[in-house]
């Protein structure tokens, strides 16, 4: 019942884990998710996606064919991959450290703290990047794979079709065949020199098979030939240090890009003492044995970092802070994390009583540690659930714009789209050919009416309205703010309509709110490192040029705003009133604010 008890906490970040991802997914599209579009009429063929490989494409097929293209269930696979990697990263730490139950545990908590770290909101959130995580759950599953009792042929089958779907998975997933032939060559899951040197010569010929594969096209190549950090090795460091400390960076006042490469050094050096040590007494099989599986992970994420600052990613320098990285970097930490234990048990057995500091120092050192990095990493999950929260604004948002594309361009189209190079014409070619097959969860405004929301109750003046209306140069320029306090965030945006000549409102303007969160959200430097605290009218602040040709002719036009609850397909209206009169210099304006009975 204790052991229960204990898993069961261990496994409570994955449980949390499972809640924010259902809490926060919303079936918008965004970015490589609109290539779908081709996927209708295509089928299998390569060219409507050409750039992803087999397996996500497969998958994306299937979610149009039999669910109707629900993004969220590929978000759910993503938690799923998530937790398939914590149940792999178990099996690994009950072999390292099966003797020691309470360490055991601990352990297995800090773990899944990591692998579950909202951070990495992108990866959970977005329905094209769920593939991103599978290669690092087949890596964890070869390496349990290759230390289990299984037959040699068994788990050679095992990991070859891991190592297959990985690469058909995504670019990283070819490490997989570096990894086990290093596990292989120096682990002793062998009972024989003649099994090992098989098992070693297939699979050489193998990796070399599905590198050549690689390298013509069946899979998407890696470019490393645009890598001018090739020729500026502390760039490379610095890119590298900075994607590995991301995880713990936007926790200060410090900003993220000065914090970050600092902890990257810092997880590198605890990697690299935790590897050196016990280098003495590599011919012991057994402790060997217990370590190497986490040498491997480590030396995984070293070598994708690596990897990334050789990429085109390489020149920005915001780049390795996005939260997709996250998955990776991880990965350091968490290797980290038994190869520690490891040697503070090691040497629990060889210190002397005598040593009073020293035994002190092992037995209330690892505690002040694991504690630190208990704060440090609760930290990282709050500022990742604001991430989440960010997210999903950003998505409603998008719907919102969507449901009036026909008539209104989004002011930042990155917003709503996101891949390079598109264009209004093709998203909107995209949205037409998703709704017109019922792959879209969108319900068009397809007339200039408040259709298709229902009116909901009035926001209170504390939570919206229209702050401040000038009339120049042709236009109207209104400016305001607007929260949702029953969803406790920012509106999807705000409608203006004005009453036409027949008396029924039109809609002549949507507003955005500023700031607006961009997938895949590039300026986390100062957007989510918690300096300043901004109020609800600078958080969900909004801005709407009118031009005078949208509004109704007549002697007065009185506008109404109202805040778009996407969510609920709702409108609030805010409590301010703008009237417009039409003048000889063009147009005047006030502000009538009903809670007092004064304008402005």
């Amino acid at each position: 019942m204790a052991r229960a008890i204990l898993w069961l906490l261990a496994f409570s970040p994955a449980a949390a884990g499972a809640l924010l991802v259902a809490q926060h997914g919303v079936n918008v599209p965004v970015a490589g998710d609109w290539d779908r579009a081709g996927l209708v009429n295509g089928g299998l063929d390569p060219s409507p996606l050409g750039e992803r490989i087999a397996i996500p494409r497969l998958v994306a097929l299937a979610n149009l064919r039999w669910f109707g293209n629900d993004l969220t269930l590929e978000m759910g696979l993503a938690y799923v991959l998530v937790l398939a990697t914590a149940f792999c990263v178990y099996g690994l730490l009950r072999r390292t450290l099966a003797r020691e139950d309470g360490t055991l545990y601990g352990t297995a908590f800090l773990c899944n703290l990591l692998l579950f770290l909202p951070m990495q909101w992108e990866n959970f959130l977005w329905a094209e990047r769920a593939w991103f995580l599978f290669p690092s759950a087949a890596v964890c599953a070869s390496l349990l794979a290759l230390g289990s009792r299984w037959l040699v042929w068994q788990k050679f089958a095992a990991c070859a079709l891991l190592a297959t779907a990985a690469s058909l998975t995504a670019p990283h997933g070819l490490s997989l065949w570096v990894l086990v032939f290093a596990s292989g060559a120096l682990g002793g899951a062998f009972g024989s020199g003649r099994a090992r040197l098989g098992f070693l010569a297939v699979w050489a010929a193998l990796t070399a098979a599905a590198l050549t594969a690689h390298g013509l096209g069946v899979a998407r190549p890696v470019d490393l030939s645009a890598a001018p950090a090739l020729e500026q090795p502390l760039e490379v460091l610095r890119f590298s240090a900075t994607l590995l400390g991301s995880p713990f960076s936007r926790t200060t006042l410090v900003p993220p890009g000065q914090l970050a490469p600092l902890f990257g050094l810092l997880g590198m050096a605890l990697f690299v003492a935790g590897a050196a040590y016990g280098g003495r007494r590599w011919c012991d099989a057994a402790f060997r044995d217990r370590r190497l599986p986490w040498l491997l992970l480590g030396g995984y994420a070293l070598g994708l970092s690596v990897l990334a600052a050789l990429g085109p990613d390489a020149g920005e320098r915001g780049r390795p802070l996005l939260p997709r990285y996250t998955s990776i970097s991880l990965f350091l930490w968490l290797a980290s994390l038994p190869l520690s234990v490891l040697a503070v048990l090691d040497l629990r057995t060889r210190v002397p009583a005598s040593r009073r500091g020293l035994r002190a120092l092992l037995e209330w050192g690892p505690a002040f540690a694991a504690g630190a990095l208990l704060v440090s990493v609760g930290l990282g999950w709050l500022v990742g659930i604001q991430g989440m929260g960010e997210w999903r604004s950003a998505r409603l948002q998008a719907r919102t714009s969507l449901v009036f594309l026909e008539r209104f361009a989004p002011g930042d189209l990155r917003r709503v789209d996101g891949r390079p190079g598109a264009s209004l014409a093709e998203l909107r070619r995209a949205v037409g050919i998703l709704q017109g097959g019922g792959y879209l969860d969108l319900a068009r405004a397809d007339g200039e009416g408040l259709e298709p929301f229902a009116l909901g109750a009035p926001l209170p003046a504390e939570a919206g309205n229209v702050e401040r209306v000038r009339a120049r140069e042709g236009r109207l320029d209104l400016t305001g703010f607007a929260w949702l306090p029953h969803a406790n965030r920012r509106a999807d945006g705000v409608l203006l309509t004005a009453r036409d000549a027949s008396g029924s409102r039109r809609v002549i303007a949507l507003a955005e709110l500023r700031p607006m969160p961009l997938p895949p959200i590039p300026e986390h430097d100062h957007i989510y490192n918690h300096a300043r605290t901004p109020g609800v009218d600078e958080t969900a602040a909004w801005r709407a040029l009118v031009p005078s040709d949208r509004l109704p002719r007549a002697a007065s036009v009185q506008l109404e705003a109202f805040a778009v609850d996407s969510d609920a397909m709702r409108l609030h209206p805010l409590a301010a009133r703008v009237v417009v009169h039409p003048t000889a210099a063009g147009l005047s304006a006030e502000l009538r604010r009903p809670e007092n009975g004064g304008t402005r």
